[in-house]
């Protein structure tokens, strides 16, 4: 709902200045600067969603402290912790959860963060203790930034920005090969080598004397450790009102499947002020991509709400929305469902909605994919923590992909090939082949610091590594970045925390046996009544059609790729035949390359 810009840059007391605007798209309400005695500088644009008034505007200074903040996100459960302030004695000039949130930590420093509930990028400038604090949600659903050197100081809401202030353009090669083996990037990394992220669940300490960080370390929120005892019917539809709370409309992002279906269902029961879109395709060769909207329209019929039928692009405007989503997400990103994303969520801000809900975090927080039932079946194979079996199959020696699968299986839970084989669209092998300045980065996966807390086995190795991998820097990254280009705030109401750690708690009670979504169907027993698809799909992109019918794009790939890095050209044109053979893994693999090339002429 914000973007913020801030730091102390030498010789260049004006950087605010001359760059905020370029933030504009995550905040159109407001505008604002602020400069400090030390020369620490913070800038805030505002998409103001929590008390509008101008002030709540941002940056945020406490007058009795001199303490600062700038702040993108939300807190949901700011009233309860305001309450616990004002009975301290503290007073309010706002209603906003960002004076909340200032005082908070005045008052209690990073140790309040466990405790806060919602989504939240911050800075937060202690006078007391001349530091500044910077953080990040626990899912990484709010992005935060920075460049740090020891004289200079930059943190942003941007990548790009900053890489604009400071006109680098030295590219991270790790990044990259994380890049061409699963799509997308992984924090703290980024595609350029001086920029880093704030990690999801990540506190950073910074001494502003010799810009140094002085602390870092990781938090799982209390709500998810601790949530109090209630069921799963209730914790969601407290998580769905905390979200929509304020608003006289919305959207929703319905797709057809169960996730969105339970939200439209809860809607409807509750009155809110709800309206569904959902996205049909144009020049298709299969009815097949259309069946989500033709259930998503069942759907809101049967319950009662509205829903517009948004029309895809036909293929010649590919090119065009490729651009848009490259430069919405300013970093490579190979799902080719944020292109359709693109359109649709245009379409939803050019009705005037601010805000959008989507079912996005349902299957990792209760075991939605059909990789935790396969992984349930193989519960009493044997595990081995063997680099030589990892090794082979990082390596994709073996072609027959049951005997693939058969090797997996026996690989320790814990290990990071384990993960990566139900994720990546490239095998080292492969990238080997492709490219020769990568060498062999590995990838460094987070997630199982949830094994302390839950019981932990071969299913729940996989969901805690998709929450806090595959949610947190591939799907909340793409929801944030498209939404806010269309300067909207996106929000989930299965991403509660307290959500989470309720739904967690039950399945970690009979090892993780009951997923496939069985809590959500166990409360919600009129979702049998309703049409959803079952079938994992949520706007699946026609690829192999938009690629048949712009065969510029790759093409331009294959003049323009090589010189931004060196490429083996002759495997790249081995790759641009995938369509056309409907070769649907090299055409992933092809589009990951489209991509990128579209990165490298946009940045």
């Amino acid at each position: 709902m914000c973007g913020v810009l801030g730091g102390r840059l030498t010789g260049d007391i004006d950087f605010i200045e001359k760059n905020l605007a370029f933030l504009k798209r995550r905040g159109p309400d407001s505008q604002g600067i602020l400069k400090l005695n030390n020369g620490l500088m913070f800038g805030a644009t505002r998409l103001a969603m929590t008390d509008p008034l101008p002030r709540s505007n941002q940056p945020m200074c406490d007058s009795q402290t001199g303490d600062v903040l700038v702040f993108n996100g939300e807190i949901f459960n700011f009233k309860k912790i305001r309450k616990d302030l004002l009975d301290l004695g503290i007073s309010f000039d706002t209603e906003s959860d960002t004076e909340v949130l200032l005082k908070s930590l005045s008052i209690h420093g990073e140790r309040i963060i466990p405790f806060l509930e919602g989504m939240f990028a911050f800075a937060f400038y202690s006078s007391k203790n001349n530091s500044l604090i910077l953080s990040r949600d626990f899912l990484g659903k709010k992005p935060l930034y920075y460049y740090l050197n020891g004289s200079n100081f930059l943190f942003s809401s941007q990548t790009k920005l900053l890489r604009k202030i400071l006109n680098t353009n030295n590219i991270d090669y790790d990044s990259l090969y994380t890049y061409l083996t699963l799509g997308y990037i992984i924090d703290p990394s980024t595609m350029y080598s001086e920029i880093k992220s704030v990690q999801p669940g990540e506190v950073l300490i910074i001494d502003i004397k010799n810009f140094s960080i002085i602390h870092q370390e990781k938090f799982i929120p209390s709500a998810i450790l601790n949530p109090y005892d209630s069921d799963f019917r209730s914790d969601f539809s407290s998580s769905l009102l905390s979200r929509v709370e304020g608003h006289n409309k919305f959207a929703l992002s319905l797709s057809g499947g169960l996730d969105s279906s339970i939200i439209a269902l809860q809607c409807a029961e509750m009155n809110l002020p709800v309206t569904a879109y959902t996205l049909r395709w144009a020049d298709l060769e299969k009815e097949k991509y259309d069946l989500d909207a033709y259930a998503a329209e069942k759907i809101a019929k049967k319950i009662g709400i509205d829903i517009n039928v948004i029309t895809m692009a036909s293929h010649e405007h590919i090119p065009r929305l490729l651009t848009e989503y490259v430069n919405a997400m300013e970093e490579p990103n190979a799902n080719p469902t944020g292109v359709s994303m693109m359109e649709l969520y245009s379409a939803i801000r050019l009705d005037g909605n601010r805000l959008v809900l989507t079912g996005d975090g349902a299957d990792e927080v209760i075991g939605g994919y059909p990789r935790y039932r396969y992984a349930d079946m193989q519960r009493y194979f044997p595990e081995f923590k063997s680099k030589f079996l990892e090794r082979i199959l990082n390596a994709n020696v073996c072609k027959n992909r049951k005997l693939q699968q058969f090797a997996a299986s026996l690989i320790h839970r814990q290990s990071e090939q384990y993960w990566l084989y139900w994720h990546r669209i490239a095998d080292q092998k492969y990238i080997h082949s492709l490219t020769p300045i990568i060498g062999n980065s590995g990838i460094e996966l987070g997630g199982l610091e949830l094994g302390k807390y839950f019981h932990d086995n071969r299913v729940s190795s996989l969901m805690f590594r998709d929450l806090r991998t595959w949610l947190c820097m591939e799907s909340n990254r793409k929801l944030d970045r498209i939404s806010m280009w269309n300067s909207m705030e996106a929000r989930s109401p299965f991403q509660s925390e307290v959500l989470i750690g309720n739904s967690y708690r039950k399945m970690s009670g009979n090892s993780y046996r009951l997923n496939q979504k069985e809590i959500m169907k166990e409360a919600f027993v009129s979702l049998e009544r309703l049409p959803t698809r079952n079938a994992k799909a949520g706007f699946i992109s026609p690829l192999g059609n938009w690629l048949r019918n712009n065969t510029d794009l790759i093409n331009d790939t294959i003049h323009n790729l090589p010189s931004f890095i060196p490429i083996n050209t002759k495997e790249l044109k081995k790759l641009s035949l995938a369509p056309f053979n409907r070769d649907f893994e090299n055409t992933k693999r092809l589009w990951s390359l489209i991509v990128l090339n579209c990165w490298f002429i946009n940045q």
